[in-house]
């Protein structure tokens, strides 16, 4: 269900509403289960912390992107 049209051309504020619900909706969908994943591949010492580290890593690179 392609949602970003309605998102970026809606014409009123229920419209546009809907649209950001539905492609935070399908995005939480699809990216949600990383961290679960990235649980299951770390070593059971870090378990806790190897999802919130390589998040941070990601940010870490992302920051030094130039627009």
């Amino acid at each position: 269900m392609p949602v970003a049209p309605l998102w970026a051309y809606a014409p009123g504020p229920v419209l546009l509403a809907i649209g950001a619900f539905l492609m935070q909706f399908f995005v939480q969908g699809a990216w949600g289960i990383v961290p679960v994943h990235l649980n299951e591949l770390s070593p059971d010492e870090v378990r806790g912390t190897f999802p919130g580290f390589a998040y941070q890593l990601g940010n870490l690179l992302a920051s030094g992107m130039r627009c």
